[in-house]
């Protein structure tokens, strides 16, 4: 799949999802098309430590975050992470202030109701 200039050529159709792919210039983990025509980029991110979160969550997925919004529009865009393990809560905060849609991989339910809630915007 490749997503890019706020269009999808290749992506995923309204529900589904696939494997690791280009989204903009930089690598999804896992993009899922929301019911509403958005692109849901997810990003998997585990830490060991509150120090090593910085890494994991800001570095690498609000980074990600920042680009793919810039680049493709938050009309077209959700960047999220879905993280496991342990993480630093002013990590977490000013990824969320930078784009980043944040959930637990404890409570996956959560990202399953925000996933069929698009369904009701489109």
């Amino acid at each position: 799949m490749r997503a890019t200039s706020g269009f999808f050529d290749d992506a995923p159709k309204p529900g589904e999802f696939c494997g690791e792919s280009i989204v903009g210039d930089t690598k999804a983990d896992i993009p899922v098309r929301l019911y509403d025509g958005r692109l849901l980029a997810i990003e998997c991110k585990s830490s060991n430590s509150a120090v090593n979160s910085f890494k994991r969550v800001n570095h690498e997925a609000a980074g990600k975050a920042v680009r793919w919004l810039r680049q493709l529009g938050e009309a077209h865009i959700v960047p999220a992470a879905v993280v496991s393990g342990v993480f630093s809560s002013e990590n977490l905060a000013q990824a969320q202030r930078s784009g980043l849609t944040i959930f637990w991989s404890h409570r996956l339910n959560d990202l399953d109701r925000f996933i069929v809630s698009t369904k009701q915007r489109s």
